[in-house]
Order: C-alpha cells, then sequence, then structure tokens
C-alpha cells in the first residue's frame, strides 16, 4: 500500500485504498506514521514540539519575573523595616506588598512625610496611630496629593464611625473609597 520514493519517509508516495493501515518509518530516531488516507503524523508531533518549545520559553520568561518581583519586595520589605524600625514584623510583607502590587519602590522619605501628616492631622489616641499607622503611611506614599486623600480619609472615617463599632480595622476601610477614586 505505501511506497517509498527515497530513504525519507515524508516524499513518500501514498496509493489510494479502502483500508486504513498504518505504517511505520523510523528517520533518526523519529517516528513518521504514514496512513493510507495520506495523513501525516509527524507534523503534529511536530507542532506539540513547538508548543513545547514555546512553554519552556514562557516559563523562563517567568521565571526571571518573579525573580524580579522577589527581589523587589525584599527591597520593598527592608525599606519598610528601616523607616518603622519598631513596627509590627507582620506588617512589613503586608506593606512590600503594597508597593510591589502597583509595581512600585518604596520610598522612605516620603513614607516618614506621610507618617507625620497623619500625626499631625489626628488625635494622641486616634485609631490612625495605631498598629495600622505603617500600612496607612505606606498607601498613603504611594498617591499624589496625599494630604487630600487622608482628608478625605478621615471624612469617609467620620461617617463610618456613627455606623461602625470603633476598631483598628475601621480606619482601614475608610481609606478604600478615597484610594480607588479618580485623582
Amino acid at each position: 500500500l505505501v511506497e517509498f520514493k527515497s530513504c525519507f519517509p515524508h516524499q513518500a508516495l501514498l496509493k489510494k485504498s479502502a483500508f486504513f493501515i498504518p505504517t511505520a518509518a523510523f528517520e533518526n530516531n523519529r517516528e513518521w506514521f504514514i496512513f493510507s488516507s495520506g495523513f501525516l503524523w509527524y507534523n503534529q508531533l511536530t507542532a506539540c514540539k513547538s508548543r513545547l518549545d514555546k512553554q519552556k520559553i514562557r516559563r523562563k520568561n517567568m521565571k526571571a519575573s518573579v525573580q524580579t518581583l522577589c527581589e523587589q519586595f525584599i527591597q520593598n520589605r527592608d525599606t519598610i523595616k528601616e523607616t518603622f524600625k519598631m513596627g509590627s514584623m507582620y506588617l512589613y510583607p503586608v506593606c512590600a506588598n503594597l508597593f510591589c502590587s502597583k509595581g512600585m519602590t518604596a520610598d522612605g522619605e516620603k513614607i516618614n512625610r506621610c507618617r507625620e501628616l497623619i500625626k499631625e492631622k489626628t488625635g494622641v489616641f486616634s485609631s490612625f496611630r495605631g498598629n495600622i499607622q505603617m500600612a496607612l503611611a505606606c498607601m498613603l506614599s504611594m498617591e499624589q496629593g496625599p494630604e487630600e486623600k487622608l482628608d478625605k480619609a478621615l471624612a469617609c472615617y467620620d461617617l463610618l464611625k456613627k455606623e461602625f463599632m470603633v476598631s483598628d480595622y475601621l480606619p482601614l476601610a475608610a481609606f478604600m473609597p478615597p484610594m480607588s477614586a479618580a485623582p
């Protein structure tokens, strides 16, 4: 049913037949399956191989981008640790992730200015000065016009305080609407 023109199976001449009989030919450790219908199986194997090669390239690029993201995360965490020397060790990675999620690098001076801004605009026993102050200062430092955002967050906090019980998390909830609003 199958007759080869030369030693290369892809140049085979196929005779038409009512039967579907596979014939295997080998060249350089590659299998070629030639069917009487004229279907060449190796072409699909090649397509699969090229897809696997593309996946390997994507994985390699992904590993590089994950490596870059991890390095940025560590750099941001270290900057925040230097800025908040007596802060909560649990909040350092949270704040570093805030910067990484926006593709930004933490700036210690800007974070300190935002921390001082929070101290100026809030009272001594304010919930804004509690455990969550580090995260709030980091969130403010990522924004343009942190003073306006803080004023909006304080106004939102006053509204939320009427409906919800005061806690450390209420200032964080008050920050969400002003941060998500367009500048």
